[in-house]
């Protein structure tokens, strides 16, 4: 007679593991952040070589306001672009993993990211027209804070990336002259090296 192995550390794991997908969305991408980050780099470039800026000395007052105007539709073009990136390597990968793109977890998962992100955003194109030198310090810290909040809902490491973006914002409030460089390293740097860490750690086999 076959004796069962009834091994109560390796039950507790996967008791724990479904737990974990059914409270969590696993499904994010890490590749997609890696492409977003590198869009994010190739924005920026395109924009300080058309317009002959320095990212390593930012003055706003020498900036003609049809800069601003070129640079606030570049971001908004670059936002909806990644959002459409996300999106669509996220439900790739989730249709790859044969689970619900739309359950309970991803539900939580986008209001409590995307409800303080929408505001931040909001807040940040009020001041886009008032105190435009607040404008990079503060989407690099609402979106910090968004993530570190999703984190609740999907793979920790997120969070981690949330703390590293809202410490960006705050070096973009003391050294403004680097806001250009600092932001380029919160969307597009850190967004390839967690893309990365995420694809090798969880999606490559």
């Amino acid at each position: 007679m076959k004796k069962e192995d009834n091994n109560p550390v390796e039950t507790l794991n996967d008791i724990k593991n479904l737990m974990e997908r059914s409270s969590k969305f696993i499904s994010l991408s890490g590749f997609s952040g890696i492409l977003i980050g590198i869009l994010t780099i190739i924005c920026v470039s395109w924009f300080c070589s058309a317009y002959d800026i320095d990212p390593l000395n930012m003055d706003y007052d020498d900036l003609p306001d049809q800069h601003f105007s070129v640079a606030l539709f570049a971001a908004m073009g670059l936002m909806f672009a990644s959002i459409a990136i996300a999106t669509f390597m996220t439900v790739r990968r989730a249709n790859q993993m044969k689970v619900s793109i739309w359950g309970l977890a991803s539900k939580r998962l986008f209001i409590n990211m995307f409800t303080p992100l929408s505001i931040g955003i909001l807040f940040c194109l009020v001041l886009f027209f008032s105190h435009i030198d607040l404008v990079v310090p503060l989407s690099l810290m609402f979106y910090g804070m968004s993530l570190f909040n999703a984190g609740n809902y999907t793979q920790q490491g997120i969070r981690s990336l949330g703390v590293v973006e809202m410490f960006l914002g705050v070096l973009c409030l003391v050294f403004m002259e680097y806001h250009i460089l600092i932001w380029t390293i919160g969307f597009g740097l850190m967004h390839v090296i967690y893309g990365a860490y995420m694809y090798f750690k969880f999606e490559k086999y």
